[in-house]
């Protein structure tokens, strides 16, 4: 897990969310900039050593947004020296009723035969990455500040230099 861990945080630049699966985690851990629902502080906080001797630690547990999968398998520690490199544990999600299947070149989860998530693999390092569903990031950007639906179109209006309606209409035409 280690020597992985450095591997990553090296090769990954920042980006769009994703997930590298990893067999050796027992538990999802992942950045701060990963997008959770349901961040709390943690009592327990949980100790990673890393290649150089050093420790990192969770500071926050919470639950990954996806919603296809049970809540068991979604629980995640967040780990803030992880940066851009989050870890999806793979007997995480076996113990919580899913089959994993790792090929050449992809990796899918299974809930009864139907695949619920993809990935592919990096061949750079090896591992299988999981993108974060389109779904789940518009899930999160409704969430920021809770707004209503009114306020989420009026913030649009306005974004448009609030334009007559009749205009907007003719400009979308």
């Amino acid at each position: 897990v280690e020597h992985k861990l450095a591997n990553l945080q090296a090769t990954h630049p920042p980006g769009p969310p994703f997930l590298t699966a990893d067999s050796a985690c027992t538990e999802t851990y992942v950045s701060l900039s990963f997008p959770v629902i349901n961040k709390r502080l943690t009592n327990n906080p949980i100790k990673i050593k890393i290649p150089n001797g050093s420790t990192i630690e969770s500071t926050h547990v919470a639950e990954i947004d996806l919603p296809m999968l049970r809540p068991a398998a979604r629980k995640a520690h967040i780990v803030p020296a992880l940066d851009n490199c989050s870890l999806l544990s793979l007997g995480q999600l076996c113990d919580a009723g899913y089959t994993i299947v790792l090929e050449a070149d992809t990796l899918s989860v299974l809930d009864d035969g139907s695949a619920i998530l993809t990935g592919g693999r990096d061949h750079s390092t090896g591992m299988w990455n999981i993108a974060l569903p389109t779904a789940s990031l518009t899930h999160l950007s409704n969430h920021i500040g809770k707004q209503s639906t009114a306020d989420m179109v009026a913030f649009a209006h306005a974004t448009l230099f609030s334009p007559a309606l009749a205009t907007l209409e003719k400009a979308l035409h």
